[in-house]
């Protein structure tokens, strides 16, 4: 399994069926980066630096995840949340 797998994996089974308030860079990149409740240190992905956000339409965004000597691309697919403001992730490929 490449590096990239192994990490679309990780964020699927961390994040599926999982509500993002928006679908913007810096709340993606929070959401992944958040630390187990009662933990200062333990993070529930290794810590992602920097990422890009692009949409492409409704319901994907092409995520690119900047390290400073690796960087991979994940489409993310999203549903709309029954509330009409949030979005529920559904799959990275």
């Amino acid at each position: 399994m490449s590096i990239k797998n192994a990490f679309k994996q990780a964020i699927k089974n961390a994040f599926m069926h999982s509500i993002f308030l928006e679908r913007d860079k810096e709340t993606i990149l929070n959401t992944l980066n958040t630390k187990i409740h009662g933990s200062a240190n333990v993070s529930i992905m290794p810590p992602i630096p920097s990422i890009e956000v692009e949409g492409v339409d409704d319901t994907h965004d092409k995520v690119t995840f900047i390290y400073d000597d690796y960087t991979f691309v994940g489409i993310i697919t999203w549903k709309p949340c029954a509330n009409g403001m949030n979005f529920v992730f559904i799959n990275i490929e």
